[in-house]
């Protein structure tokens, strides 16, 4: 009897634990509202303020906060900061140490998903399982669910995330795949414009004969996914219209 109890009660314990418990540190849902997630904040990962300390509005108790949000990402010498301004009200937390998601901005459609981490020194951005990576501070509006970053001339948006840049160049036919392990990074191009560079291989076949893998560094506009720029062998230039190329799309 007692062992049925208590196999019951923990069935129950099992039943009723959060479905955010393993979720970001913050989620923006796609309506628009942020939910923090209570775990994260009571499991000695934010060490800058106690946890009673971190409340937002009506976080804690497990309700969305439906008005319009600001959050922002940011290295302070060497510490991350996590910034929340709700209703003119600011929070800020450290979460230099926190190991997980820091930020996900749900998506209807899950390989839409838009998770945000702390890692080595840089912020990774991840679509669909592919990845950016910046040292920029990056900020998120969550009334329109935009995603910017600071560069040194000026706030610009991410009209086009890691996966959807990776995408452009696969269907312009500049790349096939991406290396082995490999995370885009986001960098100013000459002129000022926040781009995508992504190391990958292209193949390309040979006289239908054999595949030929061919390194190749791509330049992808992070505001239109343009292809800017395309730094291949000098042969595949000048011959490349003699080879049939390898396209995924």
């Amino acid at each position: 009897m007692k062992t049925s109890l208590l196999v019951g009660v923990f069935f129950l314990i099992f039943m009723f634990v959060p479905p955010y418990a393993h979720a970001s540190l913050v989620n923006i849902q796609t309506d628009g509202n942020l939910r923090w997630n209570v775990l994260g904040l009571t499991d000695g990962a934010l060490t800058s303020l106690p946890p009673e300390e971190l409340v937002v509005t009506n976080a804690l108790d497990g309700k969305n906060i439906k008005n319009e949000a600001y959050l922002a990402l940011e290295r302070q010498n060497d510490t991350v900061q996590l910034t929340v301004v709700v209703n003119g009200e600011q929070t800020v937390a450290d979460v230099t140490s926190y190991g997980d998601e820091i930020i996900t901005l749900e998506a209807k459609q899950k390989p839409q998903e838009i998770r945000i981490l702390n890692t080595e020194g840089k912020f990774r951005i991840v679509q669909n399982g592919v990845a950016a990576e910046t040292q920029y501070p990056i900020y998120i509006d969550t009334k329109d669910r935009r995603v910017s970053v600071s560069t040194d001339t000026g706030r610009q948006y991410l009209l086009v995330m890691p996966s959807e840049a990776l995408l452009s160049a696969v269907r312009s036919n500049v790349v096939t795949k991406l290396n082995e392990n490999s995370i885009m990074t986001l960098k100013q191009g000459i002129d000022g414009e926040v781009l995508y560079q992504l190391e990958g291989q292209k193949i390309v076949s040979l006289f239908n004969l054999m595949e030929l893998p061919v390194d190749v560094s791509v330049l992808v506009s992070a505001s239109t996914g343009k292809i800017e720029d395309v730094n291949q062998p000098v042969w595949l230039q000048i011959l490349g219209f003699l080879f049939q190329r390898k396209v995924v799309a």
